[in-house]
């Protein structure tokens, strides 16, 4: 029979993550997954009422670095959260998780959060989803939506950006010889890349 697991033990295995050392936070990671979503998930689901931004954050992405899958629902209802910093992080967090179920919540955010940045990576998560059902929203956004962020983002260029990793094209950037990318020094083919967007999209 497994031994009950204390909420103050798993605050504590939190508190050990905020801490410097990547060898102590990988294993209390290590030690985290060895024990399960099953039996961990419930205690973390509490711990995301907690009234600190930051905690709810680190609570999210410890959630997602044991169970990404798993932590999918316990992520969503952060997608609300009155804190955009956290609404920024969750999105990213199903960016990585690139889950098709995550698809029409973030297109809300795309579509009506009140702060650019949240909008910004809701349409990034988007992209790296992939699939072509978010295509109208992206497209909006691209016509529509041209606020900028603290970093100089906007929901337009992030939309563009999504579209092409969507349509595996390059219209918006360049790939380099690394397997990286950057910009085109001038966005180009916006008209093209809209077309095959929607012909993409007309073809499911």
């Amino acid at each position: 029979m497994n031994e009950e697991i204390h909420p103050n033990e798993v605050r504590d295995w939190l508190a050990q993550l905020q801490a410097p050392g990547a060898e102590t936070r990988n294993r209390i990671i290590a030690k985290m997954q060895s024990l399960g979503a099953l039996r961990l998930f419930p205690i973390l689901g509490r711990f995301l009422g907690d009234p600190d931004g930051e905690f709810r954050c680190l609570v999210a992405e410890t959630a997602f670095r044991i169970d990404p899958a798993a932590s999918v629902a316990l992520l969503l209802p952060l997608l609300d959260d009155p804190e955009w910093e956290v609404r920024v992080e969750i999105c990213g967090l199903l960016h990585d998780i690139a889950d098709e179920r995550t698809i029409p919540p973030l297109i809300s955010r795309l579509e009506a959060d009140p702060h650019p940045m949240v909008r910004n990576t809701a349409a990034y998560a988007l992209g790296g989803i992939g699939s072509p059902v978010a295509i109208p929203a992206l497209l909006k956004a691209l016509d529509e939506d041209h606020e900028y962020d603290e970093l100089g983002h906007s929901a337009s260029g992030c939309a563009a950006t999504a579209l092409d990793n969507i349509l595996h094209t390059h219209h918006t950037r360049l790939k380099l010889p690394n397997g990286l990318c950057t910009l085109q020094p001038s966005p180009r083919g916006l008209d093209t890349l809209k077309a095959e967007a929607l012909e993409l999209f007309r073809s499911l």
